[in-house]
This record gives structure tokens, C-alpha cells and sequence, in this order.
């Protein structure tokens, strides 16, 4: 039986794991989208600036004839936690590809699965707790792709009809750190539609938390739940997903995840490179439902999310006094149909993008993440975007106010945990066909631009196959040495497998029968400014089949 460890090699952990973990590609199954958010551009109405932010307020204390009242609970906020060293999971993945002649097409049959491994041993029973509750599913997959791979082999031998089939075990993490782990299984064979799992624990014995631990009251969730996320112009889908919701915690059944500031509830969902769409259920505010010692308490760099009014409530500048962060996005049919004024309100203070000349061209808002950063609390404002799905719009906040910085483009690769000192995105990139190419960023010194980690860019692209034999180099994945030089056949299988996009230098894996007997190879590949593509100084549809380009 092979094994998928001969499947995932050392350069992964070489491009991709030195600061943190591997990133590559995950292969989307095509999913109904779902309702993600109340509205995302308002038309006619924006926030008001003079709105007083709300702070959570403490009851003056009453006597009685027995006993004074008991006052409410109150979030306490530290940083006094520190990193696992893992914040997004390590992935294994596996590829068999065929050509079918008649066709002229490739067709590709993979897995893509994740790993949770702690780099600290001092998590071992962390690491145990983990393992066992989702081993088996894990196991499962990778049989189970063996097993069909081998299928897909067969049939295409015997000229029955095969297609392309991406298999996936995916792992997002909410939380890392040495209080708390929290992960959802959002993607596996054995899950139902819709269907997802959270899995949360204390990270220094391995306890895995139940709903009860973290909630105290099951029907005020319930109710708090249902206000928050139900409306009366709701589709039925989705109004049978609250129903379902609001039973399961009735039920003790609540399939969540934790972040500092919240639980999360997963539900389908689009948005680029996964499937799922976490909706926060914020503690603040409703502090008497939880058990607030599992709230809070952060490392010292750390980002909060929005929730589904695009509000991020938190003592941002650590005064003891709660801050409020409110986005809202108005399309300006004067300024053209896809340009809208942002506003920002923080506190007392507003940012008018109109006002302040920064040019919004966006569908509209997708989320806000606040960021604390070593060198001050920064505001991403991530916007819908025409050309690109998501720009994201950077904010310092100082001095009680906002201060834009810059802008970029980018695919962050969750719905949970952003560590800012290491964190997976991904570009779309041209090599053989366009594809999806992922590294991972830190924000960290360098006043809140991202900064990518690693020079080579990985991807799990579908396969094509060489027209032609195709000289190249031998690549030791480990180092990165180059070996010797060979020949790939014409009729051979390969994929994108890692581009330096600064060099050009591109290496593709070799697809065969023999999971064991894959090699990696640079091609001479060159990209010029008219965006002329050729491998071997010609052009690559010409050396190629099933080459695909987008746009």
C-alpha cells in the first residue's frame, strides 16, 4: 500500500512551512452559494456620525433585605497567550492524471487533505486529543483515494470514460494559542451537505470543550442567535438553517468554533478558495450567556473579525473602555456605477472616503479585521471587488481617528484565524494555463503591508500533458539543488507545482501510475512583457494539451 507521505515532499516544508505552515491549492467542489450577509452596499441611507459607541455598562449596585445584586459579568482583556506555532494546517495532497486521446484532454484525480501537527512538543496531549477524534476520518480519505485512484487508472485503461475529481479533508483553525484550539472539518467525504463539525480544546490538557462549557445558557443563546441572524425578508433555505441552528442549542447539539471575541457557526458558502462561510456570534454584549474565561485573553498580536454588521466591537486602544469599528459601503451614481464612498465610523471619529479622496471601486464590503500589530492597531477593510474578488484597504488607527495607508490585492485562504506574522493567501498567475497560486504573508513590520514569506509560489493546479518531449532540470525538492538534466516524454502528465514569479523559474511535478516514481523538473520557461508564455522557446499551447487560459 503506498503511503501519502511519499506523496507530499520536503520542499513543502521547505517553500511554504519555515515560519509557520504549508499552503497549496484546494480544489473547490461546486457548491450552491449561499446568503453570506444581510447586505453588503447599502443605497440610500449611511451611518450616522454623531452615534454615541457602545460600552458595555455596569449596573449600580442595589441593596436588598437578603443579598446585593449580583453584577453582571464582565470580559476581562489581556495579552497573556501565546502562539501554538500553527496557524493554518500543513496539507498532504496526492495526484494520478490521464490523457484520454480521442478527447485531447486531461483529466486529473486527487486528494488534498489536511494535517494538524504541533511544532511545540510540549502540546503532545493537544496533539493526541486531535488525532484521535479525527485520525480515522483522515485515514479514511487517504484509503479511500488510493483505492479510487487506482479505479480512475483502471477505467481509463480499459477506455471507459473517466473525469476530473479533486477530493478534500480541510481543517480551517478559529484558534491557536496556548489557552485555546479551535478548528472546524468543513470539507470530507463521509460529511453531509452542508454539514460541518467544530472542534474545540483547552490547549494544555487536550480537554475537548462541549457546548455547555462555553455557553451557560442555552435558551438565551437560542434567542440571541435567532435576533441576530433571522429577518423577515429571509429565503427559505436559509430561514430553515436558523431554525436548525436554534434547535441544535436547545439540544446541547451546537456545532461551533471560539474566537476571542466569539463563537463561530459555520454554514455553506462561497468565497474563493473555500466553501463555508463562519458566522460570529459576538460575546460582547451578551457576556451573561458565556463562560468569559475562555474570551478575551489574546497573544500580543492578534486580529477580530467583523460580525454580520459589519461591526467589530473591542477595547482597541487597551484603555479599558470598549471601541466600536462600523463600515458601511453607498454606490455614488455620479462618480460611475461600480464606485461606491466608503464610510468608516470609529468612536466619535468617521472617514469619508469621498471626502478623503480614496478611490473605492467594489461591489462592496466583504468584512473588516481589526489587527494589533508590533507597531500600532491597523483597520483592513476588505472589499468586493470587479477585477480582483477581494481588495483589501489598509487603516492605521491612531490618535482617536483612521489614517489610510495603502491598498492591495488579495485571497486570504480562511474564514477563522488571521495570525499576522504568518498568514495563507493567493494569486491568480499565468504559467501553464492560468492558476491559482498560494504563499503565505506576515503584516508584521512593515506598517501593515502584507509581506510574502517565500519566493516560490505553490499551487495544485489540474494536469496537462506534454505534446512533445520537453527538456528540463531534475530538482531536489529538499534543497532545491539542481541534479541533472532530462528529457520529460511526450504523452507524460505534469502540474504547476511551484513559480517564482520575481525568476520565472517554474517547476512541475511529473504524473505517473507510480506515486513514488514522480519527479520534479524546471522547465525553461518565460513569460515576456506582452505576456508571451513559452516553455522550451515555444509557445506553450504548442507544447501542451488541455492548456486553459482565463479572461
Amino acid at each position: 500500500m503506498k503511503k501519502i507521505t511519499a506523496i507530499l515532499l520536503a520542499a513543502a516544508m521547505v517553500l511554504s512551512l519555515a515560519a509557520c505552515t504549508s499552503n497549496s491549492k484546494s480544489t473547490k467542489k461546486t457548491k450552491k452559494t449561499k446568503k453570506t450577509k444581510r447586505t453588503t452596499v447599502e443605497t440610500d441611507e449611511t451611518e450616522d456620525p454623531t452615534e454615541t459607541p457602545s460600552e458595555s455598562e455596569t449596573p449600580t449596585e442595589t441593596e436588598t433585605e437578603t443579598e446585593p445584586t449580583t453584577l453582571p459579568n464582565v470580559l476581562t482583556f489581556d495579552e497573556s497567550l501565546d502562539y501554538l506555532g500553527l496557524s493554518t494546517p500543513y496539507e498532504d495532497w496526492g495526484f494520478y492524471a490521464v490523457f484520454d486521446e480521442n478527447q485531447g484532454e486531461t483529466y486529473t484525480y486527487g486528494l488534498i487533505t489536511d494535517r494538524l501537527t504541533f511544532p511545540d512538543a510540549s502540546y503532545s496531549a493537544l496533539q493526541q486529543a486531535v488525532d484521535e477524534d479525527i485520525a480515522a476520518r483522515r485515514d479514511a480519505e487517504i484509503e479511500y483515494f488510493y483505492e479510487e485512484g487506482d479505479q480512475f487508472l483502471n477505467d481509463h485503461a480499459a477506455g471507459k470514460t473517466v473525469s476530473t475529481t479533486i477530493n478534500k479533508f480541510k481543517t480551517p483553525i478559529f484558534r491557536s494559542d496556548s489557552q485555546i484550539f479551535s478548528f472546524a472539518l468543513t470539507d470530507a467525504r463521509d460529511l453531509e451537505q452542508g454539514e460541518f463539525l467544530g472542534y474545540n480544546y483547552l490547549s494544555q490538557s487536550g480537554q475537548r470543550l462541549t457546548q455547555d462549557d462555553v455557553i451557560l445558557d442555552r435558551e438565551g443563546l437560542a434567542q440571541y442567535f435567532s435576533e441576530l441572524f433571522s429577518s423577515p425578508d429571509d429565503d427559505e433555505d436559509y430561514s430553515a438553517w436558523v431554525q436548525k441552528e436554534v434547535a441544535d442549542i436547545l439540544d446541547g447539539k451546537l456545532q461551533f468554533t471560539m474566537s476571542y471575541d466569539a463563537i463561530n457557526v459555520i454554514r455553506e458558502g462561497y468565497s474563493f478558495d473555500y466553501d463555508y462561510v463562519a458566522y460570529k456570534i459576538p460575546v460582547i454584549g451578551n457576556e451573561q450567556l458565556f463562560n468569559l474565561e475562555y474570551f478575551g485573553s489574546t497573544p500580543n498580536m492578534y486580529s477580530i473579525r467583523s460580525d454580520i454588521n459589519d461591526t467589530i466591537t473591542w477595547d482597541v486602544d487597551g484603555d479599558g473602555v470598549l471601541d466600536e469599528i462600523v463600515a458601511s459601503s453607498v454606490y455614488d451614481d455620479s462618480q460611475g456605477p461600480e464606485e461606491v464612498t466608503l464610510t468608516i465610523r470609529y468612536n466619535n471619529y468617521t472617514f469619508d472616503s469621498n471626502a478623503e479622496g480614496v478611490d473605492i471601486i467594489s461591489y462592496g464590503l466583504d468584512e473588516l479585521l481589526f489587527m494589533k500589530l508590533d507597531d500600532g492597531n491597523y483597520l483592513y477593510v476588505r472589499m468586493t471587488a470587479p477585477d480582483s474578488f477581494i481588495d483589501t484597504y489598509i487603516f492605521k488607527i491612531e490618535d482617536n481617528k483612521l489614517t489610510y495607508v495603502d491598498m492591495f490585492y488579495d485571497f486570504l485562504r480562511t474564514d477563522g484565524l488571521i495570525d499576522p506574522n504568518c498568514f495563507g493567501v493567493a494569486a491568480f498567475m499565468d504559467t501553464l494555463g492560468s492558476g491559482v497560486f498560494y504563499n503565505e504573508a506576515s503584516v508584521v513590520n512593515n506598517n501593515g503591508k502584507p509581506d510574502y514569506l517565500y519566493d516560490y509560489w505553490n499551487s495544485i493546479e489540474d494536469a496537462v500533458t506534454c505534446k512533445k518531449d520537453i527538456k528540463g532540470t531534475v530538482i531536489d525538492m529538499d534543497t532545491l539543488d539542481r541534479l541533472e538534466e532530462t528529457t520529460i516524454p511526450a504523452g507524460t502528465c505534469v502540474r504547476a507545482y511551484v513559480y517564482n514569479p520575481m525568476t520565472q523559474s517554474l517547476i512541475v511535478e511529473t504524473l505517473t501510475d507510480d506515486l513514488d516514481a514522480d519527479q520534479w523538473v524546471e522547465l525553461d520557461f518565460k513569460k515576456d512583457e506582452d505576456w508571451n508564455i513559452t516553455v522550451d522557446g515555444k509557445n506553450v499551447e504548442d507544447m501542451f494539451y488541455s492548456i486553459m487560459f482565463w479572461g
